[in-house]
């Protein structure tokens, strides 16, 4: 699979900011992720997928990572790209990994918002991440954007 840079352990720095005439500066997030092939059997597993599970806390300690979701990576027909597919929060996410392109978006489809993550690898140990966020009743939209190493 073309996924494999995705799997380890990455401190992901973001700056969030609001969308609209000012672009208000909103945080600064610093997250720890750790994407590893998941062991666990998962029973609606698809022949010929992978599975990643996402961990995601505050600092390298295993106590400190919290699971977040496991995603089912599979080739499409095409071996071009990598579909993604997971739930989170009980809605059904996709996501998709175009090896020509080089990058991997993540589409999270909630009650209350839509999130829209893209990740550029630039070398084997950092990625360029953006994150846009819309509130269902888009009163709020915001873009994240930093890096993950």
């Amino acid at each position: 699979y073309g996924v494999q840079f995705l799997t380890g352990t990455w401190k992901r720095n973001l700056e969030c900011r609001e969308f609209g005439y000012s672009f208000s500066h909103k945080r600064t997030t610093n997250t720890i992720i750790q994407i590893e092939d998941c062991t666990e059997e998962i029973t609606e597993r698809e022949v010929g997928s992978r599975c990643l599970k996402w961990s995601f806390g505050n600092s390298l300690e295993q106590n400190d990572l919290k699971m977040g979701y496991i995603m089912q990576a599979k080739v499409s027909s095409g071996q071009d790209e990598v579909l993604f597919k997971w739930l989170y929060a009980g809605f059904e996410c996709q996501g998709t990994y175009v090896a020509n392109a080089g990058f991997v978006t993540f589409k999270f489809f909630m009650k209350e918002s839509t999130i829209m993550i893209t990740c550029h690898p630039l070398d084997p140990h950092s990625m360029a991440v953006c994150i846009i966020s819309i509130s269902e009743d888009k009163k709020e939209t915001t873009i994240q954007y930093g890096n993950m190493c």
